[in-house]
């Protein structure tokens, strides 16, 4: 994985700061895909700690270089205000001091508004990387006062040799949904159930045509809440495609396996209408994150989809 990363050009950008002593007091490390971003923390932050980076695999500088939200904690506005205070404290065993936050997205506007200060005059060894899921959820004033270093999906040539253990066909399907989100791959290919359910949803895509069979299928899905996760992602990747093939980007298509099918399923989904069944989706995902019952969500998104069907139809 290591390799992998050193690859990107995010990893280059850093290196490069490093090299030409141009390290930036507060760096935003962004990306969807947490376990790559969290790979990628490991990797970027010993480029803080040049002379010795060993050190910090090895957990000895760890007066220098801090990581929020400790363990089983959260970001509060007393956190803020110490690593504000501690960022004025010389490093102890090296020339600099790093402070790692991670999910920072999910800070409170509060925590992120104390933090300000820091990153407006930041101390002459203070140093500090962001790690961000959604950019969207950072404070504008934050955005502004940091490099931001954006993490791209790996290919699927970079990530294939990680499942020789499945078939071309299962590796590609995949590699389809999971698009270069390391966290996703790892989570399809530890889980027996997902070559399954991946079929299950082309076949209900198909062949539910009307409410009677509605038990049926939702039968396919039901079995485990993590399995209707899996088909939720899989649901949502067919619907961008048939709004793709709508729009004549053929060559952005993702299931590029079940073209054929992506094809027929087309003449039944209008564009506006597979945006709808888009944004269900999202909805039910919400509701799941609640821990509500995932099977009346299973019964409930498959009616939908056949309503939405039907209406299109109508026009």
């Amino acid at each position: 994985m290591e390799q992998l990363l050193k690859a990107t050009s995010a990893y280059k950008i850093l290196c490069g700061d490093r090299g030409n002593g141009k390290l930036s007091h507060s760096y935003m490390l962004y990306f969807a895909d947490a376990q790559n971003l969290r790979s990628a923390l490991k990797l970027f932050a010993k480029q803080f700690f040049w002379e010795d980076n060993q050190s910090l695999i090895d957990g000895e500088c760890l007066t220098d270089f801090k990581i929020y939200p400790e363990k089983d904690k959260k970001l509060t506005a007393e956190t803020a205000t110490q690593i504000v205070a501690e960022g004025a404290i010389k490093p102890v065993l090296h020339d600099k001091k790093l402070f790692v936050i991670e999910g920072f997205n999910e800070a409170s506007p509060i925590f992120q508004n104390k933090l300000l200060k820091i990153l407006e005059e930041p101390p002459k060894n203070a140093y500090i990387i962001l790690c961000v899921t959604n950019i969207n959820k950072v404070l504008p004033t934050i955005t502004s006062r940091c490099k931001k270093i954006r993490l791209q999906p790996l290919s699927n040539q970079q990530l294939k040799p990680l499942l020789n253990n499945f078939s071309s066909a299962e590796a590609d399907a995949m590699l389809d949904i999971a698009q270069g989100n390391l966290t996703k791959l790892l989570n399809y290919s530890s889980n027996s159930m997902f070559v399954t359910v991946y079929k299950n949803v082309f076949t209900t895509l198909t062949q539910l045509k009307d409410s009677k069979k509605l038990i049926k299928y939702a039968s396919l899905f039901n079995f485990s809440k993590t399995a209707f996760e899996m088909s939720l992602e899989i649901f949502e990747s067919v619907f961008r495609d048939i709004i793709l093939l709508r729009l004549k980007k053929e060559n952005l298509i993702v299931n590029t396996q079940n073209l054929s099918q992506i094809i027929l399923l087309s003449q039944d989904f209008s564009c506006d209408m597979a945006d709808l069944i888009i944004k269900k989706i999202y909805s039910i995902k919400k509701q799941l994150e609640f821990n509500c019952n995932y099977v009346l969500l299973v019964d409930n998104f498959l009616l939908y989809m056949l309503e939405v069907k039907f209406i299109c139809n109508k026009k």
